[in-house]
């Protein structure tokens, strides 16, 4: 950052990724700075947290769709509601999320609309895709 002349207010994901291609490959930089990309992804990505509790940058805006206006809503409900952790409700973000693209794409969500195996077959796809064969045979 000092080399770059940025302040924290100017860190954004956009940075992160400019910093992760280009500096990266490249760097040279000497101890105790880490050098895989895994460990600084996940490092910077801390940092934004910090960042955003003590409202030094602002909350991430990402692209609006229907159905991320129904994820959020969804978010403030496990917040407020049932008070799930920050990542569970990551997970169960991410989850939604491609339950409803699957189901609606980009189109208007209906909540009604969704039909018990349409969710039965979702769940089922999802557990072979991330559930290994040998896992299953036990």
């Amino acid at each position: 950052m000092s080399q770059c002349g940025l302040a924290a207010e100017e860190l954004d994901e956009e940075v992160v990724a400019q910093f992760l291609d280009e500096h990266l490959p490249h760097c040279r930089c000497s101890a105790p700075v880490g050098h895989t990309r895994e460990d600084l992804r996940a490092a910077l990505g801390h940092l934004f947290v910090v960042l955003r509790a003590n409202a030094v940058i602002p909350e991430r805006v990402s692209a609006t769709t229907r159905a991320n206006e129904e994820i959020c809503r969804f978010d403030v409900h496990m917040d407020q509601v049932r008070g799930l952790a920050t990542t569970t409700r990551r997970c169960y973000r991410h989850i939604i999320g491609c339950f409803l693209l699957q189901q609606f794409g980009d189109d208007h969500v209906d909540l009604a609309a969704i039909k018990p195996e349409a969710a039965r077959r979702f769940i089922t796809d999802q557990s072979r895709i991330t559930v290994p064969r040998a896992v299953l045979s036990r």
